[in-house]
């Protein structure tokens, strides 16, 4: 089966690679033929072996010791389905492991163009992966066991660390339900906004001006300025001008906002770091 799968798709996506190795005729050439150097897997050296699939021709056919499998992997376009599915389950198989294992792991088998890149593919739409990430804690993990968790990614958009979102129970009165659902909401909101502006928001601004120096805020940096504890009222603006204080340290900054702008002591702006397209 796994013969007849490799044909069919090196057919779909190297025909002419096929038939260049295969004949007109439909019988295998003889001596080390190769395809034409447009071809995509002309550096791979491919061949044709006995059951007509087309396999890499390495620097390791002689080596002793090493199985069939590993000296000439079968080679299978990144692009394929097929391609994919092999990677997912070797993904599966070595429990969602880091992309260099998987790498490893199926070159013992097949040689598959930009590997990487479909490795990556698979990672982002494992949703075993995609939890993994987000229950990640934002914050430090508590020692003592009777203190809250630490808050996750999960927390913000389902509710709890553990990616199960809980299911409504439905209420007798529908509009009264509606009403206890938003404030249960709104109240479940406000605590971990709280917890975040008292746990993660001094991690952000980083204040750790005692145990060495620390950039300073400057025109252009986009900032949030801290305005008391209500949620989704910061406001994230510019800071237009810098102010110095005697020490030459600045410590008050202009920022132009949507709505104004206002005079505020760094104190109470929090820098967001931004990464341009160029160093991503």
């Amino acid at each position: 089966l796994d013969n007849i799968l490799w044909r069919q798709t090196q057919l779909n996506c190297y025909a002419d690679e096929v038939q260049t190795l295969r004949g007109v005729d439909g019988n295998e050439r003889s001596g080390r033929l190769t395809v034409a150097k447009q071809s995509h897997i002309y550096k791979l050296l491919p061949f044709m072996d006995e059951e007509g699939v087309l396999r890499m021709r390495g620097r390791i056919g002689a080596a002793a010791g090493v199985p069939y499998s590993a000296k000439y992997p079968v080679i299978l376009p990144g692009t394929s389905n097929l391609a994919e599915l092999i990677v997912e389950r070797y993904h599966r198989v070595f429990r969602h492991a880091n992309k260099e294992t998987v790498v490893n792991e199926v070159r013992q088998h097949y040689q598959i163009p930009k590997m990487r890149t479909l490795i990556n593919k698979v990672m982002r739409n494992c949703a075993y992966c995609k939890a993994m990430i987000n229950t990640r804690p934002l914050t430090y993990i508590p020692v003592d066991p009777e203190n809250q968790e630490a808050l996750t990614p999960n927390h913000f958009l389902l509710g709890s660390s553990s990616g199960i979102k809980q299911q409504p129970v439905l209420p007798t009165n529908y509009r009264d339900g509606l009403k206890s659902n938003y404030k249960l909401a709104q109240h479940i909101l406000d605590g971990m906004w709280g917890r975040w502006i008292k746990e993660y928001l001094p991690v952000i601004t980083r204040q750790c001006k005692w145990f060495g120096n620390v950039r300073e805020v400057k025109v252009g940096d986009l900032v949030l300025v801290v305005d008391g504890n209500v949620r989704n009222m910061w406001k994230r603006g510019i800071v237009e001008r810098t102010i110095s204080g005697a020490d030459g340290r600045v410590r008050q900054a202009w920022v132009r906002t949507s709505s104004g702008t206002y005079r505020r002591p760094v104190a109470k702006l929090a820098v967001l770091e931004v990464v341009s397209g160029d160093h991503t």
